[in-house]
């Protein structure tokens, strides 16, 4: 309308890798741009959002960078990882590292005219970010010969900031002379 606009958006990506497995990365956002006028044009706001996702699981090492014989053995006779030299490139497969990431970025401006000259205004914002990952390796994986155990690594970490900034603005002209007087602050 003349007074209000607004853009929503949002996308989606997925892709496989070429390795046998369940392997599969995933993003994900969404955006949203809000403006809004009063009818007398004295009050404004502005709002934008975007939040994305995005999770990885992959391997742990990219095994089409191995050098390997074509016709090696994957498997021995009773189905398990054929192994020798500790070596078998399936079983990179079983290390698993899976990534996950939140971003969220979300800020706001509002104005209101008070009289000719004067408005008082803030802006706000948040910015966020999570990451949070998992790598395992599991027996399966290691060549049994040195006695494997299961292992893992998780880690996680989260760091959110705000901003708040109000402020005061006089403007004022006067013949030939301008006037321009700010009060303000900002808090992080």
């Amino acid at each position: 309308s003349e007074s209000t606009h607004f853009l929503f958006a949002g996308n989606f990506r997925s892709e496989k890798t070429v390795f046998p497995g369940d392997f599969l990365y995933t993003r994900g956002g969404l955006h949203l741009n809000l403006e809004h006028y009063s009818p007398n044009r004295k009050f404004h706001a502005f709002i934008n959002n975007e939040i994305s996702q995005d999770r990885n699981n992959n391997t742990v090492l990219d095994i089409a960078q191995l050098d390997i014989a074509p016709d090696y053995p994957l498997y021995d006779s009773v189905g398990n990882l054929y192994n020798i030299g500790g070596f078998n490139p399936l079983a990179y497969t079983r290390q698993t590292a899976s990534n996950k990431t939140l971003n969220l970025v979300s800020n706001a401006q509002f104005r209101y005219t008070v009289m000719s000259g004067l408005d008082l205004k803030i802006n706000l914002g948040v910015n966020k970010i999570e990451l949070s990952s998992v790598l395992t390796n599991p027996r399966s994986a290691l060549d049994p010969t040195t006695n494997p155990i299961n292992k893992a690594q998780y880690a996680n970490n989260s760091n959110t900031t705000y901003i708040i900034e109000p402020q005061a603005g006089y403007n004022r002209v006067k013949g030939k002379s301008q006037f321009n007087f700010l009060l303000g602050c900002t808090y992080q």
